[in-house]
């Protein structure tokens, strides 16, 4: 946070593969909607990803989607679902605009709340699959990497209904992304 707040955050600019960061988060989240029996839908079925090789912060774009797909469970109900998925909208030749989407059948917030949702410290207080609140930190330094990464966020929640989140951001295509070739190996010779 003194970071994003300092302006001395740097977001990396190295070759990514989204389909490799979304199958990490899937992974994760599945497995945390499972222990606390809520349902996960999305992933790579509801996504539409035309391209998938990036040159950006693969990184903190992964910390973003953890950190509200994490909420998302965690101020959620037994039984309640979660939905997380992202769609390529447009392309040049240079950049393709993603949508990413988590909604979730969780606990909503009020209308005061959403009024500093985004704010640093801000917490409603409801209580949690987890049992801790946090610090009220995380969608504050959720914005502020998706602002930093020229995208926008937006937010829609009804309290006792649950919540959803719109990340659109523009991700630069990696103009030679790198193949990675198989392993070249030996046949085994099992005549010994």
């Amino acid at each position: 946070m003194n970071k994003v707040e300092s302006g001395t955050l740097v977001l990396e600019n190295k070759p990514f593969n989204l389909i490799d960061i979304i199958n990490k988060i899937i992974a994760i989240v599945e497995t945390n909607c499972e222990q606390h029996n809520i349902q996960f839908f999305g992933g790579k079925d509801m996504s539409k990803i035309i391209h998938r090789n990036f040159v950006g912060s693969g990184e903190y774009l992964n910390r973003l989607l953890m950190n509200i797909a994490s909420n998302a469970i965690k101020y959620n109900r037994e039984g309640g679902s979660v939905t997380l998925y992202c769609t390529e909208l447009s392309n040049d030749d240079t950049h393709a605009l993603y949508e990413f989407v988590c909604k979730d059948t969780g606990l909503g917030m009020s209308e005061e709340f959403q009024k500093h949702a985004f704010e640093p410290f801000t917490c409603e207080g409801k209580p949690t699959t987890t049992g801790y609140n946090g610090t009220g930190l995380g969608l504050s330094i959720v914005k502020d990497i998706v602002e930093m990464m020229h995208g926008t966020i937006q937010m829609e929640s009804k309290e006792n209904v649950g919540t959803t989140f719109r990340i659109l951001l523009p991700l630069q295509i990696d103009p030679n992304p790198q193949i990675i070739k198989p392993i070249q190996t030996k046949p085994l010779n099992l005549n010994i």
